[in-house]
């Protein structure tokens, strides 16, 4: 379960809103050394007309650099985010597909109810808004990519979160009973230190955190299909999907963080 738990917490969470993504672009575009070049050049070439008497035309490369960026960020914006949202939504896709057999199997196994109905819940949600989803749009829009990222995003979120809550219930499992006190037995009836009741408690309540966050991604998941629901295809724009896609990412970030402390 510890390799399929890396492999999901690799996944840095993305945001899929529109500002995001056209940031995204904009920082693609500075790092290209198409733009970089000709600027670079440009700027070295007005320096050298004021202190070497350089011909006065050389400042004008800088505007080739200009003409990219402009044509990159203003003419090919769409493509550009396309492409991103598609390889982003993939690798979501890749990093959710596998373990989820093993994962139920280990909550069963550990005893952990609550763990188990958010894992029966999970396909369930992500279905309705998929549902909701393809109703709405065409499947190789931009809009419809950015939202299934944004739920995959959260499914993601859920199963990393899952699979932390194996790692630690895995880690103290040898310790009896659901809280330590002074006569704590293993399971093999040996006596149990303080410091391992300690432990235990601390990754019972570090479990009870991760549950209670994935409760959170659930609720906003259900949200999000509900926002989704009430959107005019006709209009230019949906503020309320956004901030629930706002919410979803901020949450995964929360995960990503508490799953590397």
């Amino acid at each position: 379960m510890t390799k399929k738990t890396s492999e999901s917490a690799s996944v840095t969470p993305v945001d899929f809103s529109r500002s995001a993504l056209e940031r995204e672009m904009l920082w693609n575009i500075l790092r290209d050394w198409k733009f970089t070049t000709p600027v670079a050049v440009g700027l070295v070439g007005g320096l050298a007309v004021f202190v070497a008497g350089a011909p006065w035309f050389t400042p004008l490369v800088a505007l080739l650099g200009g003409g990219y960026f402009c044509k990159k960020f203003y003419m090919d914006q769409d493509d550009f985010i396309n492409n991103y949202v598609t390889r982003q939504l993939e690798a979501l896709r890749q990093a959710t597909d596998a373990g989820t057999a093993q994962l139920r199997d280990e909550l069963g196994r550990l005893e952990c109810r609550e763990g188990l109905k958010q894992l029966e819940a999970l396909p369930k949600r992500v279905q309705s808004v998929e549902k909701v989803l393809n109703s709405k749009f065409p499947p190789s829009g931009y809009t419809y990519m950015r939202y299934a990222g944004a739920t995959e995003q959260a499914k993601l979120t859920v199963l990393k979160q899952l699979r932390g809550i194996v790692s630690r219930l895995q880690s103290v499992e040898h310790i009896e009973g659901k809280s330590c006190n002074p006569r704590a037995r293993g399971r093999d009836g040996s006596e149990v230190s303080e410091a391992e009741c300690t432990m235990r408690d601390e990754q019972m309540a570090a479990v009870k955190d991760l549950l209670a966050q994935n409760e959170q991604v659930l609720t906003e998941l259900s949200q999000l299909g509900v926002e989704l629901a009430r959107i005019d295809t006709d209009s230019v724009s949906a503020p309320p999907v956004d901030a629930v896609i706002g919410q979803l990412v901020q949450l995964a970030r929360q995960a990503h963080s508490y799953d590397n402390k």
